[in-house]
């Protein structure tokens, strides 16, 4: 479930910086007249740089809390068939 989390999170990044890096140098801004206009769209879209770091972040919490849980829940099953004798939790 990481993996393609992690994937989208380098496509995203990708995908923003070339896209917005690019936007002032190509015909994107010369739809809007004013630059005022040109200035709130620029903020607007601006965020956007932020969501494929952001989902990898949040891939990589995931991640290590799901890894953590998995390992801490394994430890308590032997643990507790260990103090009753039960071997099949």
């Amino acid at each position: 479930m990481a993996v393609p989390a992690m994937l989208g999170a380098v496509t995203l990044t990708v995908l923003w910086t070339v896209a917005i890096g690019r936007a002032p140098f190509g015909d994107f801004f010369d739809y809007f007249s004013s630059p005022w206009t040109k200035a709130l769209v620029a903020v607007c879209y601006l965020p956007l740089l932020a969501w494929g770091p952001l989902l990898a972040a949040l891939t990589m919490s995931y991640y290590r809390r799901r890894s953590s849980e998995g390992a801490s829940s394994e430890a308590a099953v032997a643990t507790a068939s260990l103090s009753t004798g039960r071997r099949d939790q």
